[in-house]
């Protein structure tokens, strides 16, 4: 099997249920949001040939104190498999000075058949999102024009733009919900890496800013959650 193929396996069979300890934060009781993947392109169909195409996602956010009298956010997005043994998983999270927009520190994970990965950033001179920041700074922004942010990912900084999309309706528990949309994609600039992920957004359009669609594109494959649960 070709090495390229081996490696979006590895990727695809890292998404499993999780059991990630959390960031040592006295943390607020999270808002949860639960989704489910789906696999999609031409490499996620070749995967759905060795893996499950399919599983849970869960967004989680919640306030928590930190050193003196500052306030944070910690947020996380978890991709998981059904079925998994309950210690394998891939994970993105930050934690956010919500009073400042400011990430101070982002964090990824994965455990895969007994081996771990960590990779982790504070914040240093340099700010930057991450995917989790970055759905807490587009929730709660909801910007209506482009910009240019540099992304960690892997452990190196990329520069990307933020876009806002179309915005149009969608069919949510039975009503007809207003939505809005934004995409994060790669840019090309001399002696920076460009980021070859990519990430959209579909975002009901109120004060909360539910995600009701999130795809993120890793190393050729296609990640769609979808929202399961109702919002109150």
């Amino acid at each position: 099997m070709p090495f390229r193929i081996v490696s979006v396996l590895i990727f695809v069979l890292s998404l499993c249920v999780a059991g990630a300890r959390a960031e040592d934060r006295d943390l607020s009781l999270p808002e949860q949001l639960d989704y489910r993947w789906s696999l999609g392109g031409f490499k996620g169909v070749v995967a759905r040939l060795f893996v499950p195409g399919r599983g849970q996602g869960r967004l989680t956010t919640a306030s928590a104190r930190g050193d003196g009298s500052l306030d944070f956010v910690k947020t996380e997005l978890l991709i998981s498999s059904r079925g998994g043994e309950g210690d394998e998983f891939w994970l993105y999270g930050a934690e956010i000075d919500a009073t400042e927009k400011r990430t101070v520190r982002a964090w990824s994970r994965q455990r895969f058949r007994g081996r771990s990965r960590e990779k982790k950033r504070e914040a240093g001179d340099v700010d930057a999102l991450d995917l989790a920041s970055s759905i807490f700074y587009l929730r709660k922004e909801r910007p209506d024009l482009p910009s240019e942010e540099l992304i960690w990912s892997s452990g190196r900084l990329n520069p990307v733009i933020i876009r806002p999309g179309p915005r149009g309706s969608a069919l949510w528990n039975g009503r007809q919900v207003a939505t809005r949309s934004y995409s994060i994609r790669g840019l090309s600039k001399p002696g920076q890496a460009r980021w070859e992920g990519k990430m959209d957004l579909l975002l009901i359009d109120d004060e909360q800013a539910v995600p009701l669609e999130i795809v993120v594109v890793r190393k050729g494959l296609r990640i769609r959650l979808e929202l399961v649960e109702s919002v109150e």
